[in-house]
């Protein structure tokens, strides 16, 4: 049988090849952005493959170790923002068009009011704090 220890061995063999897909992904971006400027920037999905590749980039580096629990968080989160991508990809097609419109819409709507909430649940967070340490001190 394997141990980990061998499975980790065929690792970095693995990641050179996502190394080399990720660099060329990101000087595509990197060329759209020269040629769209400021266009570029509008669209959300443009957005969103950025930070994809971003926590692609953080997750499997450094490409010859093998993954932290750090690397491990930033992959859950790649793989989360690529299924959202591969369905927002589905509104190009006549079947499931509009439910991935939809889901668009959800997602911007909530994250709209998670961004409002934030700032109430950092202030009264604060609050409390300051509240609780007040009363511990005295």
């Amino acid at each position: 049988p394997e141990t980990e220890t061998d499975q980790w061995q065929a690792y970095p063999r693995k990641v050179s090849c996502h190394w080399l897909s990720l660099r060329v992904r990101l000087v595509l971006e990197f060329i759209k952005l020269v040629f769209k400027r400021l266009q570029y920037l509008k669209n959300y999905e443009n957005l969103f493959f950025v930070t994809l590749y971003i926590l692609t980039f953080v997750f499997i580096y450094p490409p010859d170790s093998e993954p932290c629990i750090d690397n491990w968080i930033f992959g859950i989160f790649s793989v989360i923002l690529a299924w959202c991508l591969l369905i927002f990809q589905f509104e190009h097609l006549p079947v499931t068009g509009i439910y991935s419109l939809m889901f668009q819409k959800v997602i911007i709507s909530l994250v709209k009011v998670l961004l409002i909430f934030a700032f109430f649940i950092i202030g009264f967070g604060l609050a409390f704090n300051i509240g609780l340490v007040s009363q511990v001190s005295n």
